[in-house]
């Protein structure tokens, strides 16, 4: 019998610097080198621009598998108060847009000035959103942006208990 408790996954929307270290601490962190982050706002302030909350992502993840052409799959993520889009292009010429609307999330609270817009691999995102979900379980999830260094940040918030079958 496993634990899976409230350990916090961190994916990072902005560039990884050379020798740069994972915390220590008791928290389980995952890595995405990102793109670039192209918004000014919220960077000095403790106060992040979005804090929203999803029940289950399995529809999430459906919604962005759809557009995952390829495995490093780049995407520009926009935040508004309407929700989140993530677009992706391929070869310049082919685009696909992907609105979560702030229906889909329990919570949604946005508080940034304007509408921040940030690179990131579309792919690493989606693995580690795969990572919270679990067959038979829905546990929440919380999405935060923008995090120290401007990061988007992922946490569970449920403590699942996992039984091996043998």
């Amino acid at each position: 019998m496993g634990q899976l408790k409230g350990e916090q996954l961190r994916a990072v929307a902005g560039k990884k610097r050379a020798g740069e270290q994972n915390p220590a601490g008791g928290e389980a962190w995952v890595r995405a080198t990102g793109m670039s982050s192209s918004t000014t706002s919220g960077q000095g302030d403790d106060a992040p621009g979005l804090v929203c909350v999803v029940d289950c992502v399995h529809g999430m993840v459906d919604a962005l598998s759809c557009v995952r052409w390829n495995k490093h799959q780049g995407a520009v993520v926009e935040l508004s108060e309407h929700g989140i889009v993530v677009t992706v292009e391929e070869s310049g010429c082919l685009q696909a847009k992907v609105y979560l609307k702030t229906e889909l999330f329990a919570e949604y609270d946005y508080g940034a000035e304007g509408r921040p817009r940030f690179g990131l691999s579309l792919g690493l995102l989606v693995d580690c959103l795969n990572m919270f979900t679990v067959p038979g379980f829905a546990s929440p999830v919380e999405i935060r942006y923008p995090g120290p260094d401007m990061q988007l940040l992922l946490r569970c918030l449920d403590t699942v208990t996992v039984v091996d079958k043998i």
